[in-house]
């Protein structure tokens, strides 16, 4: 069946509408995504964000009766459009008529759902990069203190209650159902990524799985923490064809154009997007609090093992470590061999033959939670 083209609008609009299904991440943090973007200035965009309040006490009946007071401003936080991520497939002549039958699903949902990936991905990063004054820990069989006490640094950085989120990794997310404290949220079968990744409710916070973050590691924060702003850049003139869309702070562009030297068309998606973490007045971030499994011991993957004292195929072996989260933590591991002159271990694992006999190599954790530091031992044994 040859393919019949579709109109630029409604191809737009449907990958609006897949990427507003597929969204997770985005969903929980501030956004804007409103309208084509035209002409800011240094492609900077103005958000405000509500600013916390302090409180003061006096005593009764004193004789100074001064209140203390506190400017209370909303301000607006600069966020520059930086990041210009797309996806671009280009299609042969003899595809479009004997291959895709239908646009949206063949073409455009996959383009789509590749966005819906690496724009998961950045705000992941966004998430994880504010400079948090310590990480909390999780005891993996009693989760909920951890998340308590994250929720009291919130409370005493006078953070609103209100919408705020708690986001977990895979192992933390296995923890938090493994906990009897936690009466599972049945799920509504909705096809909405949000709703799929809601787990229920903790300490008065909604709880969401991502599998962008580490699968160690949560996140407690007030959407206000963070700011993502996408911008559709404007139809293009001069291209077969082309249309942008924004609804629900979700914008993108999709365009066609052919190619006569190649005989064949080029489907584009694409969006501008913009990042910020959201600081207070004095520079200090508290709207977020970051918490990671704790772990009881490491695990080099495979135990003792064998190397030629000669050059060759197997004559490195690289070590993997992981953790009892089933975190690969090799690169956070020092390494250490007992006898190098038998063979040697690099900073990243690598261990090299050098002559004949066996050699004790040691893998150390330093525990991000300030517990004590892991260890394993494999013998490595040069022939």
């Amino acid at each position: 069946m040859p393919h019949v083209f579709v109109k630029p609008s409604l191809v737009v609009q449907t990958a609006v509408e897949i990427l507003q299904r597929q969204r997770v991440l985005q969903a929980l943090v501030t956004t804007d995504g409103l309208g084509d973007f035209g002409g800011s200035n240094n492609d900077t965009i103005n958000i405000r964000v509500p600013a916390i309040a302090g409180a003061h006490t006096r005593t009764l009946r004193a004789s100074d009766r001064t209140l203390q007071t506190d400017d209370l401003v909303e301000y607006s936080i600069p966020v520059q459009l930086t990041e210009h991520v797309y996806s671009a497939i280009k299609l042969t002549d003899e595809q479009r008529t004997l291959d895709i039958n239908d646009f949206a699903r063949q073409v455009v949902m996959p383009q789509v759902s590749a966005m819906a990936y690496k724009l998961e991905d950045l705000v992941a990063d966004l998430v994880d990069s504010p400079s948090y004054d310590e990480v909390l820990a999780i005891d993996p069989y009693d989760t909920f203190p951890g998340f308590i006490d994250a929720r009291k640094k919130l409370n005493d950085a006078n953070v609103p209650d209100q919408n705020r989120i708690l986001v977990v990794g895979s192992a933390v997310e296995a923890s938090i159902l493994k906990d009897d404290q936690f009466r599972k949220h049945q799920e509504s079968g909705d096809s909405n990524a949000l709703r799929r990744a809601y787990l229920g409710d903790i300490a008065g916070m909604r709880v969401f799985r991502s599998n962008a973050i580490a699968s160690d590691t949560a996140y407690e924060w007030h959407p206000t923490a963070f700011v993502y702003v996408n911008r559709a850049p404007k139809a293009s003139e001069g291209v077969v064809a082309s249309a942008s869309y924004a609804a629900d702070n979700v914008a993108l562009r999709w365009l066609a154009d052919w190619s006569y030297s190649e005989i064949g068309l080029r489907s584009l998606v694409d969006v501008f997007t913009g990042y910020k973490v959201i600081t207070e007045a004095n520079g200090d971030f508290v709207r977020g609090v970051k918490l990671r499994l704790s772990i009881t011991d490491i695990d080099i993957v495979g135990g003792d093992f064998g190397v030629t004292a000669a050059a060759g195929a197997s004559h490195t072996k690289q070590l993997k470590v992981v953790d009892t989260n089933g975190q690969d933590v090799t690169a956070d591991c020092d390494f250490d061999s007992a006898t190098p002159a038998k063979a040697t271990v690099s900073a990243s694992g690598l261990v090299t033959g050098v002559a004949a006999g066996t050699s004790v190599i040691t893998a150390t954790y330093a525990d991000p939670n300030g517990g004590a530091d892991r260890t394993d031992t494999v013998t490595a044994t040069a022939s």
